[in-house]
Order: C-alpha cells, then structure tokens, then sequence
C-alpha cells in the first residue's frame, strides 16, 4: 500500500464559531493545533490571477474584470489526480462474508477512465458506462488530466446514468451510453436527485464581491438546481450565504488564493429529524466546506448558512446525517496526517464511534474518500487513493472489502514509470430494491 510522508505545519489557529441549534447556542471552540501539510502542497496554487498570467495560452486577468470562460475552463481544471500511490499486487473482492455483509449492487467511478461500473458483491462487473470528455465537448482538451474520469456518477432503475467531469460540467447518458443532455456549468464533486426529478449539484464560478477581500477575484461554489432534461432552474451562492449568516466570521480565515470554499459534498435533508431542530427541516443542504473546515447546513430558502461546527477533522469529506440525528463523515487528514471515520453528536459534539484510529485501523486517503451507513448498521467506506472500499460492522470488523483493480502507468511525472493505483473517486451501495430488469438476458 503507498504512503505519504506528511509533515507538520505551524498552528492552525482558527477561533471560534457560533453553534446554532433549535433555540440554543453552542460554542464550537476551534482550538489551534498542529495542522498535517496538505500533500499536494508543491502543486500551483490556485490564485485566480496568478495561474491566469502564467497558464500558456491563457491571457493575464485584470482583476478588475471578469474571466473569460477559456481562462476559468484552464484554471478549475485543476483539480484530483488519477492516482497517487503505487499500486500494490492485490486486487479484487479480498473479504466477503455474505452474512454479514448487506448484500447489494455496487456503483463506482475509478480514476483510470471516463467509466462507471455496477459491480456485485463477488466483483463482477455487470454493466459499464463510458462516455469520454472529447466526445462530450470536442474542442480544447483543458489543462491537467481531470478530464480522465468521472467524479461522481448517479444510476437510475432503468440504466440511465448523471455523471460529473470534476469542474468542468455534468451530463446523463442512458443504459448503453447514448448521451441524453449535457451542460458545461463547471459542476462538481456532488449530486442528488430529487424525487421529483429535479437535480441539485455543487458548481463553480469566479466572482468579486465588494464585502470580501477588497472585490479581488475569487472562486464561489453554488448549489444549482437544475430541470431533469439538465436546464439552470436556480443557483444560490454558498459564499453569499455563508455571508448573510452568523458564521460571516469564517470569512476572515487567511487567503490562500482563489478558491476559498472548496465545497465537497451536497446532503439533501429530507425533514425526518425536524422535530431533533429546525435547521434540519426539509429541503435544506448539509454541504462540506473543506478550506473553512466546517460542516454546515445551508438553508436555500432563507440564503443562509443556519449551523455550522468544525475542529474535530481536517479537510474532510462526504459528511451524512443520520437517522439517529449523529453526524457521519471522513476525515482525510485530521489524525496525526492520516484518515479515520468520524460519527459525531452535533449537538453534544461527543465521538459516537470511529473508524481508523486503532493501529490495525490505518487508512490513509489525503483527499478524496467517502463514507455511508448501511441500512443493516455497517458502514461502507472508501479509502480512495489506495484504490479500496471496504464494509465495517459497529465493532469495526472488516465483513467486505474490494481492492480496485484498475492501474495506471507513467501517468503522472512525480511517479516516473511506476506502476499506480487508480484512485477509487467514488463508490455506492445501492438499496436491495434496485433491480435492473435491462441487465437480464
């Protein structure tokens, strides 16, 4: 399995942030600490003007002026990597125990090629979904190999599949990859579909306020919502409502460059847990904003961030709420620069259980990853840099465990020749009730 070596940087000292819960405020204190060096630390930063002045092709950025969309295109290309660590020999399903397993199909997306695949729980491949990024818009390749692979992939019952090029844009094709619609709108990372066919995801966009860092030019995620053919219907600035909200001073946190958010995950709150507080009622959005640290609850209707708490995890992922009320997520680099798997009281702030903190627990996924509790109480996570996925019991017992197979060689110049694990960017377990009637002979 690769490794990282991850060094320590200086405090962290983020201060505190207001804790709101029903009719209760709670403190958050975010004491400072010792913060693990982001491991990709020797890649560009991503400064909207300087990577616009220095990207060939690219014309300089008047700060003072917008960008045009081949320069916003070149620069949130930039993004996750196909792989990072050496491949190891294993691969494959290496632990199944059908009996304690929650036996489903399995959706994931792999960072060796613009696929997605339904695998079962012995490792077969049933079905895959390819449509390439030149085929989608031909035309300039943008810079970078995020253009490779599929961030994010939702499957419907009849074979239909959304999927997302990492800040690029989002599309559907259908059971044998016919493309249904497209829409280059810069989505990324996360996507939930509405019962009523509506489609919520996470997009980005360079944009000045006069409020925030003198109007300097800086990168905004928005949840948009679209039609189900795919059209904008709505997009609401998690920046403005982090703005209008009582946590306005998270917004002081140091500048690094132009992204600023790196919102990384998209939970629509179905109302269930309403009665636990109102900033859980229906129709309002868990997000993960990675750069802030936090984990937030955006309310749409009201354009603000209603809740928010941090200092338990660093540059996390894929928080979830579950139906206990507690809150679920993957911290990348938050244990000593390694990763574990958090469930946290939100209220209370207590640790209800983890994942990756005993030393034969180790993982080790500094960005990427997700996490999901399954409706039989395990919990299927992904170690997505070491190319695994693998379903724990509530006393952390391994019961199923899938190694991805995909390699990729010479890829990247940092590696050389070295033979490398394909970055395992997402993977679902699917309810029992999906029965794809279309893969039957």
């Amino acid at each position: 399995m690769g490794k990282w070596t991850i060094g320590v940087a200086g405090l962290l000292a983020l201060g505190a942030a207001a804790f709101f819960a029903g009719f209760q405020w709670h403190a958050v204190l975010r004491a400072p600490y010792e913060a693990p060096l982001d491991p990709l630390a020797d890649a560009p930063p991503r400064d909207a003007a300087a990577l616009a002045a220095n990207t060939p092709g690219t014309d300089a950025l008047d700060i003072n002026g917008a960008m045009s969309p081949e320069q916003l295109e070149r620069l949130t290309a930039l993004g996750y990597l196909s792989a990072y660590v050496e491949a190891a020999d294993e691969h494959g399903i290496t632990v199944y125990d059908p009996d304690r397993a929650y036996g489903a199909l399995n959706l994931y997306t792999s960072g060796h090629a613009p696929e997605a695949y339904l695998m079962d729980m012995g490792g077969a491949v049933l079905h895959t979904w390819r449509y390439a990024f030149e085929d989608l818009w031909p035309g300039p390749r943008p810079d970078g190999n995020i253009a490779d692979f599929w961030r994010r992939a939702y499957v419907f019952e009849n074979g239909d599949v959304i999927a997302i090029f990492e800040t690029l844009g989002i599309f559907k094709v259908d059971k044998d990859s016919n493309l249904l619609w497209e829409n280059r709108n810069r989505a990324h990372h996360d996507l939930f579909v509405h019962a009523d066919g509506r489609i919520f995801t996470l997009t980005q966009r360079l944009v000045t306020f006069d409020w925030f860092k003198s109007g300097r030019p800086v990168f905004d995620d928005f949840i948009t919502i679209l039609s189900p053919d795919g059209a904008e219907v709505q997009r609401v600035s998690i920046l403005e409502c982090l703005h209008n909200s009582p946590y306005a001073p998270l917004l002081q946190s140091p500048y690094k460059g132009g992204e600023v958010l790196h919102t990384n995950a998209l939970k629509y709150l179905d109302g269930s847990l309403e009665a636990t507080s109102p900033i859980f009622k229906r129709g309002n959005f868990l997000v993960s904003i990675r750069e802030l640290g936090i984990v937030a609850v955006v309310d749409l209707d009201k354009r603000s961030i209603v809740w928010a708490l941090s200092g338990q995890w660093f540059r996390q992922h894929d928080p979830t709420l579950l139906d206990n009320g507690n809150i679920l997520l993957f911290d990348n680099l938050g244990n000593a620069g390694m990763s574990k798997v958090l469930e946290i009281d939100p209220f209370t702030q207590d640790l209800v259980w983890a994942y990756g903190q005993a030393e034969d627990e180790a993982l080790n996924s500094p960005v990427c990853g997700n996490v999901a509790r399954l409706p039989n109480g395990n919990t299927l996570i992904n170690e997505a840099c070491q190319g695994r996925a693998f379903e724990v019991t509530p006393e952390n017992e391994i019961v199923w465990e899938f190694r991805s197979p995909h390699r990729l060689t010479n890829r990247n110049h940092r590696f050389g020749k070295k033979r490398l694990q394909a970055t395992l960017l997402d993977i679902t377990r699917l309810p029992k009730t999906f029965s794809p009637k279309w893969l039957e002979p």
